[in-house]
């Protein structure tokens, strides 16, 4: 590198290091400082892995990673080595990352998504290219259409196909214009042609009539007449269904979990290199790295090559998450994928929650911020274990689990711990462990237990779930004529609930059921109800017991039938996170941010909830005690949730947000039972100030 060079690095390196010029490229729209008028952003945190090792390929899309290394922008992030892999395509990028003979893999979109289908649990945190780094290149003489894309591919029909690799991206483009341009592809031959130089050289020698490829190869075959280029993919040509970024940056969500000020600094330096890129003044010192590392190109092709494509790079890496998803429905199309997936859980991006969320919540909520649960881990408690990244610790003895806080992949900045209740806290009343206990700042209350509270009191600022999942469940063999719990009451059937039940003094009150039918000796296990041989009914959740009953305990093996509580008019909203009235004020910081980030889990769980419902299973295992759960009873407890509306919105479009009409129900139906209340106003007991109104879940 030359002196002249030299100098307009260390200019670089200068503004680089000083933070003037990292946080506005990285965070440039949440950031106040970018917009003008403020004090310089701070720098963004040293990374916690500084030696990297990087896929490469010597193509031109290639070309900010290059930068970084070549031009000081990795040293200028806080990272002393890092190392260029040979990832000749697709297939071999993913190969690596999968063996973790790599940190970091620019790949396209659909290539990871087949990763995540085989199993493998990759994730993107930034698009390398807004648009299309491949695009089509026709031999010289080949009958096209130029400048429309449907004739140019009828038109190609039953020719040979260059693309990189067999059954990768490139074939899968090709066959995806063939389809939209009313084209069989099986009319076609598919031949891998490997990389631009290798492809062209294909074309020249007539083995192909048309390839999918790219830089350099695009411009090497044009240069030197042995193709055309009738439309273009790059420029935005093509339909509808290749609107998508092509090229992404993806890691394991392993290592995103593990190291997430490394993925930050990995991405402001690659949009550091693109933005030095596109400076005409940088324009010799980039191609004298493209000399060094884009290969088969000379020193007077590499200036059309980059006069070119310079401008395609990503200055601003953020996932769009509409684009992504059509590269979603594109993959499930083409068979890349047997199902849809959700782009929270396959990007790393703060999407779906206010953007101030992952940079603040380290400075306004304690970590780990503690959750006192009411029970053993369940999906009832999805949310909360969705919010636990990976490398998290599973406290046998206290039957506590704490981990990295995570929402989509991004890191939150503070640790989640989630407690145990029940037999964990000596069988205490949440609220009522809560005031010995300072340490905790959240715990689950629910509206009736809630009204009732004289020295215990909480206030809910959000409800995870909509619904109360209790309901009142009996054998459809015995009572083939019940179908509700008034049912039950009309027909004097035992019911067997835990002690002290609010809804079943309510339904005494109004003559649903009788006080001499109601036993109140139910301990939570299916003894007493396998023992009667379907002549009671009794208390459960609806989530569990059902799957339970037909599936876990042999002696009874078959379904049972219920209704919720919440069908009887008993609306109340149990499971709702609940803060010490006194704990206010200090909280209402860390709570602005964090109840948004419940909001989004909800729905994210609710989608997509396998790796939540797997931590619970590993934690219901490692505490060993008399609570058994599985995969398969949290498969059932989701798609329960979702069929009943547990997990949905209220009567607007928002999730989590609580009426104060259904709160006053309640209320009212416990004076008119004549039990005792604190309060019998219902805004007493719930606040939505924190609830951010946007989140929920698409109707």
């Amino acid at each position: 590198v030359g002196d002249d060079v030299k100098s307009m690095l260390a200019t670089l390196k200068a503004d680089l290091a000083s933070g003037a010029m990292s946080p506005c490229v990285w965070d440039a729209d949440s950031n106040p400082a970018c917009a003008g008028g403020g004090a310089s952003a701070p720098a963004l945190a040293p990374p916690e892995v500084t030696d990297i090792s990087i896929c490469t390929a010597p193509t031109y899309g290639g070309l900010p990673v290059f930068v970084a290394g070549d031009m000081g922008v990795f040293e200028s992030f806080g990272f002393t080595s890092w190392e260029y892999v040979t990832c000749a395509s697709g297939p071999a990028n993913a190969a690596a990352l999968v063996a973790g003979e790599v940190d970091f893999v620019a790949n396209t979109p659909d290539n990871m998504l087949g990763l995540r289908e085989s199993g493998f649990d990759v994730v993107m945190f930034g698009a390398a290219q807004n648009g299309h780094f491949f695009d089509i290149l026709a031999a010289t003489g080949q009958p096209v259409v130029e400048g429309d894309w449907e004739a140019t591919m009828q038109a190609l029909e039953g020719t040979n196909v260059g693309v990189v690799a067999r059954g990768a991206a490139a074939e899968q483009l090709a066959r995806e214009l063939y389809e939209q341009a009313g084209v069989d592809p099986e009319n076609s031959t598919y031949i891998a042609t490997g990389l631009g130089g290798t492809t062209v050289a294909a074309m020249e020698g007539g083995e192909i009539d048309w390839a999918i490829t790219f830089e350099p190869g695009m411009t090497m075959g044009v240069v030197n007449g042995i193709g055309t280029r009738p439309f273009s993919l790059v420029a935005g040509d093509g339909p509808t269904s290749l609107d998508w970024p092509s090229l992404v940056n993806t890691t394991s969500r392993e290592f995103a979990a593990a190291n997430p000020n490394t993925v930050a600094a990995y991405s402001a330096a690659l949009e550091a290199a693109s933005a030095w890129i596109m400076d005409e003044a940088n324009t010799d010192a980039a191609l004298g790295v493209m000399a060094d590392h884009v290969g088969l190109v000379g020193s007077d092709m590499a200036a059309d090559v980059h006069a070119a494509n310079k401008d395609y790079f990503a200055v601003d890496s953020t996932l769009d998450a509409d684009r992504l998803m059509n590269n979603v429905n594109y993959a499930l199309g083409r068979g890349i994928i047997s199902e849809s997936m959700n782009f929270a859980d396959f990007a790393v991006s703060s999407a779906g929650v206010p953007e101030k969320l992952v940079t603040a919540l380290a400075a306004a909520c304690p970590s780990p911020l503690v959750i006192q649960t009411d029970w053993f881990p369940e999906s009832e408690h999805g949310a909360l274990y969705e919010m636990i990244g990976a490398g998290y610790t599973i406290d046998a003895d206290n039957m506590v689990v704490t981990g990295p806080g995570q929402i989509g992949g991004a890191p939150l900045g503070i640790d989640i711990e989630v407690r145990t209740g029940g037999p964990a806290i000596g069988w205490s009343p949440v609220a009522s462990y809560m005031y010995t206990d300072d340490s905790i700042h959240i715990g689950y209350a629910n509206t009736e237990a809630q009204a009732q509270l004289v020295d215990t009191p909480l206030i809910s600022v959000m409800a995870p779930l909509e619904k109360n999942p209790q309901m009142i469940m009996w054998d459809p063999e015995t009572y083939p004529d019940v179908t509700s719990i008034a049912d039950l009451g009309a027909q004097g059937v035992t019911i067997n609930v835990f002690a002290g039940g609010v809804f079943i003094e309510v339904w005494i009150a109004e003559g649903v059921v009788s006080a001499d039918q109601v036993d109140p000796s139910y301990d939570g296990g299916p003894a007493v109800f396998i023992a009667n041989d379907g002549a009671i009914a009794q208390q459960g959740f609806a989530s569990a017991e059902p799957y339970q009953y037909e599936n876990e305990f042999a002696e009874w093996g078959k379904p049972v039938q219920y209704e919720l509580l919440h069908d009887t008019g008993f609306e109340v909203y149990s499971q709702t996170l609940g803060v010490r009235p006194a704990d206010m004020e200090d909280m209402r910081a860390c709570l602005e941010l964090f109840v948004p980030v419940v909001q989004q889990s909800v729905v994210n769980f609710s989608s997509n909830p396998a790796r939540a419902n797997a931590i619970i299973v590993d934690a219901v295992d490692t505490f060993g005690s008399f609570w058994v759960y599985s995969m398969e009873l949290g498969e059932y407890s989701v798609a329960t949730m979702n069929e009943l509306g547990l997990h949905g919105n209220g009567p607007d479009s928002t999730v989590g947000n609580m009426e104060e009409s259904r709160i006053q129900g309640v209320i009212d139906k416990m004076v008119a039972a004549g039990m005792e209340v604190t309060t019998t106003n219902a805004s007493d007991l719930f606040t939505n100030e924190f609830i951010d109104m946007s989140i929920g879940f698409t109707e």
